[in-house]
């Protein structure tokens, strides 16, 4: 007999309920994030990883850590990532509860929201 299907909500929160993944999870949302907008935009322009790092001008290596997600990338990196990708990013740091009341289910312009030690992140890519 086959087990359940779990949805990706499921299983998410089943993952988020053990204390030391959560640490883990919020401390990687950030690349988590940058990764999300690179592959989707490796995808959408039909790229291979190396064919965009030559865009980037960095190596392969670099690409695959970034869309790993655990690489948490430098400003001078996001910068490169904005100019050559035509995309601007925008990060707005704000006390917990304190920043703009953003709904991310209906605001497609921010991918990410996450908080850790006391202080929420925006990640907005447009």
């Amino acid at each position: 007999m086959p087990g359940k299907t779990l949805s990706y909500e499921e299983v998410e929160a089943s993952l988020l309920a053990d204390p030391e993944m959560r640490a883990y999870w919020e401390q990687t949302a950030f690349a988590r994030a940058i990764a999300n907008q690179v592959i989707r935009y490796r995808i959408d322009h039909n790229l291979s990883q190396r064919g965009l790092a030559k865009r980037l001008g960095v190596s392969q290596a670099l690409v695959g850590r970034l869309e790993l997600g655990e690489h948490e990338p430098r400003l001078s990196t996001l910068r490169t990532l904005a100019r050559v990708l035509g995309m601007r990013f925008s990060i707005e740091i704000h006390q917990a509860g304190q920043g703009p009341a953003v709904d991310l289910a209906s605001d497609e312009r921010y991918i990410e929201r996450f908080t850790a030690d006391g202080v929420e992140t925006l990640v907005r890519a447009s």
